[in-house]
């Protein structure tokens, strides 16, 4: 009997943290250590954040 599919969807927390966690992050995300990010939205580099989302098609997820 055939054994479902299943998927395993691994986010990064706090995009927008820092510069440096977006760094970090986008490389995990072209690598494909993880599959999505949880956007900080008061971090101080979450601007950059949304940019860099934007420019790879990250699936974003927000935190407050």
């Amino acid at each position: 009997m055939p054994q479902p599919r299943v998927k395993l969807v691994v986010t990064g927390d706090d995009f927008g943290y820092c510069a440096r966690r977006n760094r970090g992050m986008l490389e995990c995300f072209h690598k494909g250590a993880i599959s999505n990010v949880s956007l900080l939205v008061n971090g101080i580099a979450a601007e950059e954040a949304a940019e860099i989302s934007k420019r790879y098609s990250f699936f974003l997820s927000d935190t407050l």
